[in-house]
């Protein structure tokens, strides 16, 4: 991630023609997910028309808001037409590398660092028993998104893990980069969005890198951006405003009864949350419509139920890719944040959306230097930390 941050900075010169900055977001996303996941390098920027980018890209280019609602809608009839939300040529697509991938390596007993491998390996060790250690749930993957955890609420009760199908294997894979790559992006673009909206907030992060970075010699290692705790709640902040997704939906797989209300859930119903509408829930949220990062300091969460806030699901079936978006995302802003300054320009729509719109890439966010004339919807202008006292304008020299 550290690598392909330091590519997205140098996509980001400012003397680089106008650019959608929601598309260099996604080359940064696709670069990070191709490596992570398949140890595959890309430079989605600057080779567009590689095979892996175009048909990722033209995945996300084709509506699938009509497939959603037939899922919705007519669930029956899409199962009997065998519709899939992803176009069938992208899904098998990367269903092809991933196992010809997997072929490969079980033919060479070649090993790598990435999340195939983890998977491949996972497949061989996972045990049946509910004790073992491996089993266990982890609480630093709930703990890192909702705070403090308990993990012997009901909702993880009789949990356990089993060995992963072949078929299993290669959906995770494909799921973790097409969820990933849209859903990182938007996140991204959000972000810069309220970052732009909020110079206040935007100081007080740029503040914050300069102090981590301080004792490192300008290198953003893990460390310093453990350390980034202001620019969590910003992360935050953006996704409970602008969730991934708007609803969860779960099974029912046994009668329950909701407290006191006397109403009991039937085994099989589907249950629908809200998430959305929870995140902007004035008796939750005071204010919700309102950018504050602040909601999100370990104070202010003990005083929320921890399932108030959803962004990523919860529970044994919560996204399994929910720690790596959120190093992706930090990394990357931790980027912008010390090596621009995000500004609203008079384009800049406030608010974003008139009402609730489905797709959430359409929050189109534009890239433009100091010298550039264009009327942009975010402008950025050059900065350096050679300065920490302040912003220095037209400087190239990049931070990290």
């Amino acid at each position: 991630m550290e690598r392909t941050g330091r590519g997205f900075e140098r996509s980001s010169h400012p003397h680089l023609q106008l650019e959608r900055l929601g598309e260099i977001y996604g080359a940064y996303t696709m670069d990070i997910i191709a490596s992570s996941c398949f140890s595959t390098k890309l430079d989605s920027h600057n080779d567009p028309d590689n095979k892996f980018v175009k048909v990722a890209r033209n995945a996300f280019r084709q509506s699938i808001t009509w497939r959603f609602l037939a899922f919705f809608l007519f669930p029956k009839l899409v199962k009997l037409l065998k519709i899939s939300i992803f176009p069938p040529t992208a899904l098998n697509f990367f269903k092809e590398v991933t196992l010809q991938i997997i072929e490969e390596r079980r033919r060479t007993g070649q090993t790598r660092n990435d999340f195939l491998q983890l998977l491949m390996d996972t497949a061989k060790e996972v045990s049946e028993d509910p004790n073992s250690e491996f089993n266990k749930i982890e609480e630093d993957d709930m703990a890192a998104v909702y705070g403090e955890v308990d993990t012997k609420h009901q909702v993880f009760k009789s949990v356990t893990k089993k060995n992963l199908s072949m078929d299993e294997l290669v959906a995770q894979c494909v799921i973790f980069f097409i969820a990933g790559y849209d859903t990182t992006g938007s996140t991204l673009a959000f972000a810069t969005y309220m970052l732009a909206l909020n110079q206040d907030v935007q100081e007080k992060a740029y503040q914050e890198i300069v102090d981590a970075v301080r004792d490192t010699n300008g290198e953003l290692t893990y460390e310093a951006v453990q350390n980034l705790k202001y620019l969590d709640n910003i992360i935050s902040e953006t996704l409970r405003l602008f969730p991934p997704g708007i609803r969860l939906e779960r099974l029912a797989v046994a009668d329950y009864k909701l407290g006191n209300t006397g109403i009991t859930i039937p085994k099989g119903m589907i249950v629908t949350i809200p998430t959305y509408a929870m995140h902007r829930d004035p008796e939750i949220y005071p204010n919700p419509e309102k950018f504050e990062p602040d909601r999100f300091t370990s104070e202010e969460r003990a005083k929320r139920d921890m399932y108030a806030y959803l962004p990523f699901g919860a529970g044994p079936r919560n996204c399994v890719g929910m720690r790596f978006a959120l190093m992706e995302v930090k990394v990357c802003l931790a980027y912008v944040i010390a090596n621009f300054k995000i500004k609203k320009s008079p384009k800049t729509k406030v608010p974003l959306f008139d009402g609730w719109e489905f797709a959430t890439k359409r929050c189109l966010c534009w890239f433009r230097s100091e010298k550039q004339e264009s009327s942009s919807e975010i402008g950025m202008e050059r900065l350096s930390l050679k300065s920490p006292t302040g912003f220095v304008k037209k400087t190239l020299e990049p931070v990290f």
